[in-house]
């Protein structure tokens, strides 16, 4: 195992502990979009079909490949999942595969409030494919963009919209696959105070990985231990996050998923 994979096993989990102590209400909405996905393999659509694909498929899939990194799961929730199905089903009457709608105007920002579905942060891996659940959920996974919604500790619920038919002259899939921190988080509270200690292994073991670094990754491994140092005396369930303590905890995971790709 690389040092880096060592640490995130050790690390994920505290970062998704210490995010659910936010305070909630403090956090403006923000949404994450990667660039779009293209799996296709320019197919026909005469004598030609893709395998069967359904949501609860691409959402068993995706959290396995969670559960392997220990990683919390993903929750489907049901307005996320009418949301994601309205978006798959834009792109596909509007022949846009894209994040942006300039012709229906349904993009996300615009569908999860029309879906009366409340948060502080969403995203959304959209992929246009022509293969199986299994290949498609694979490809996000090899995408640095779409791997971090994927195995982001931080995100919380989900929700999968899948249309099949012809885009252009090829016959495909596509699928809107969105994350999202809800702005209630009540239902996923309760953990107990740990994180300070966790905080302060990381930071140990950061520390052993510093002179073993070649000059690329002791840059990220020095900035790793700032932010532990920042975090370390600002973890405190009791009181609420501010904004900039989110951010920290999102540059904190992105950056060991660039560890653990050096």
């Amino acid at each position: 195992m690389k040092p880096a994979s060592f640490l995130l096993a050790l690390t994920l989990l505290v970062l998704g502990v210490s995010l659910l102590r936010i305070q909630t209400k403090t956090l403006p909405p923000k949404i994450y979009l990667p660039p779009v996905l293209d799996l296709t393999q320019n197919k026909s659509v005469l004598g030609w079909d893709t395998d069967p694909i359904t949501p609860t498929q691409i959402i068993d899939i995706a959290n396995a490949s969670r559960k392997t990194r220990n990683v919390p799961i993903l929750h489907p929730h049901p307005k996320l999942m009418a949301a994601a199905q309205i978006r798959a089903e834009v792109m596909l009457k509007t022949q846009n595969v894209s994040h942006q709608d300039p012709f229906e105007g349904k993009n996300l920002a615009a569908v999860l409030p029309q879906s009366d579905y409340q948060f502080i942060y969403a995203s959304e891996n959209i992929a246009l494919a022509q293969g199986n659940a299994a290949g498609i959920v694979a490809g996000f996974l090899n995408s640095p963009s779409h791997k971090i919604n994927l195995l982001d500790p931080n995100l919380i619920e989900t929700g999968v919209g899948i249309v099949k038919g012809r885009v252009g002259e090829n016959f495909v899939v596509i699928v809107a696959h969105l994350f999202a921190i809800p702005r209630d988080l009540s239902p996923y509270q309760g953990y107990s105070v740990g994180n300070i200690s966790y905080l302060e292994k990381a930071r140990n073991f950061l520390s052993d990985q510093l002179s073993m670094s070649n000059p690329a990754r002791a840059k990220i491994v020095k900035r790793q231990i700032e932010i532990i140092d920042q975090l370390k005396s600002l973890v405190d369930p009791s009181l609420p996050y501010r904004e900039f303590q989110y951010d920290l905890l999102r540059e904190y995971q992105e950056n060991l998923i660039l560890l653990d790709s050096i």
